[in-house]
């Protein structure tokens, strides 16, 4: 029960973190990316990525939007710079393949202002704003032991970089698998020059006015400018990370089921134990008149009662261990999540953990019911009692139904 609420509650965080400020997420309302293919309005990139926008596309794209009162701003993107520390005359090993972002630090990102962890909430233009500044990511800042005023040299140019700051890695969230293992880098668009950059844009970031429609300006985009790449919009990506979230939810739920399954085998074993210690006590009770029916009730309330108690420590278990969990989440994925109770996580283990309780308790509280009178007279030689085969078969049944039960609602089929 632990382990389902703890990776419940994993993934529900996962799935608040992609289904919520998408726009945040995205640094804009829509994103235009060059198709692939060399045309009027995008060609292959000089920098070693895959293509940039035209001197045309970016004209075009910015026409239309000044039409429509929407704001433009453009991004270029490479991995081919690597980073290495300055350590007096010695120059450290250089980071391998640091995927730079050359951005306009006044108008990027769009939404919520992306602000620095060192020094503590500084917005990147003021830090960007002086000459030869870099801000890297706190991975890769970790990586490299590097630290606000360090100096690095970047690239083949031989003028030496200062970090202004470091920034969390989430910023970037829905970068490459760069950024996610080696982090990142964010320059001034100043520094193309120096650092012998392609200035062409690779990705065009959109923020529409209040109020606007985004497939209506999605839809005005592909009808006035023809031959454009690829463009995602927030109504889309919120459509893709709600099946991601759905995909992810049933993976881990999952595993918390495995987990579930793998304890019940010790609900058997306990219940097995309780009735063999108690097989005198049954046949005083069967002596007494208590029917064999009455006796598997009893049993199979206390182990439903058993499913209860043990259910509400494993919440609260559950709840201590999923602070644990998301940290390990967020360090595998490089996102920052937020911790919150979740009452489907603690609904999901509550109600599992008294199910699987009593589906896997029946087949012992049968046993109990085999327990004969006469035990009473010779309690020395008691046999454990055995069920017979109608009785097993009639357990089982059960047990594959609960299970299949209990499978459906974690993992139901759907589109």
């Amino acid at each position: 029960v632990a382990a389902i609420v703890a990776l419940r509650t994993l993934a529900l965080s996962i799935g608040d973190t992609l289904t919520t400020n998408v726009a945040i997420n995205m640094h804009g309302d829509m994103q235009v990316l060059p198709r692939g293919a060399s045309s009027n309005y995008q060609t292959t990139a000089s920098q070693g990525g895959c293509c940039v926008f035209t001197d045309e596309g970016v004209k075009a794209i910015t026409t239309w939007a000044t039409e429509h009162k929407i704001q433009v701003t453009g991004t270029s993107t490479t991995s081919s710079i690597q980073i290495a520390a300055q350590d007096g005359n010695n120059t450290g090993r250089p980071a391998f393949l640091i995927q730079s972002i050359f951005i306009d630090p006044k108008v990027y990102p769009f939404y919520q202002t992306a602000t620095t962890l060192d020094p503590p909430g500084a917005p990147l233009a003021q830090l960007l704003s002086e000459p030869n500044g870099v801000i890297v990511s706190k991975n890769l800042a970790d990586t490299e032991k590097l630290k606000v005023g360090d100096q690095v040299h970047v690239g083949r140019t031989t003028q030496l970089f200062t970090v202004r700051g470091i920034v969390t890695a989430d910023v970037e969230g829905s970068g490459s698998i760069l950024t996610l293992f080696f982090g990142f880098a964010y320059f001034d668009k100043s520094a193309y020059t120096t650092l012998q950059i392609d200035p062409r844009p690779d990705v065009l970031y959109l923020k529409i006015p209040a109020g606007a429609n985004v497939n209506d300006e999605f839809d005005s985009l592909h009808a006035s400018v023809s031959g454009l790449g690829r463009i995602i919009t927030t109504t889309q990506t919120l459509k893709n990370n709600q099946q991601i979230s759905d995909i992810i939810d049933r993976v881990i739920v999952t595993m918390g089921l495995l987990a579930l399954l793998i304890g019940a085998t010790g609900i058997i074993h306990t219940m097995l134990v309780v009735v063999r210690r108690r097989t005198v006590e049954i046949a005083v009770l069967k002596t007494l008149g208590v029917k064999g029916g009455q006796i598997t009730l009893l049993f199979l309330v206390e182990s439903i009662l058993m499913g209860v108690v043990g259910s509400i420590l494993g919440v609260l278990l559950g709840i201590l261990m999923s602070g644990a969990v998301l940290s390990l989440g967020q360090r595998i994925w490089s996102q920052t999540l937020q911790w919150r109770v979740y009452p489907q996580a603690i609904s999901m283990g509550l109600e599992f953990g008294i199910i699987v309780t009593a589906v896997f308790g029946f087949l012992p509280t049968l046993t109990a019911a085999q327990v004969r009178p006469a035990t009473v007279l010779r309690p020395n030689e008691a046999r454990p009692p055995t069920s017979g085969c109608l009785q097993i078969g009639l357990a089982l049944i059960v047990v594959v139904l609960g299970v299949g039960v209990i499978v459906g609602q974690l993992l139901p089929v759907g589109g």
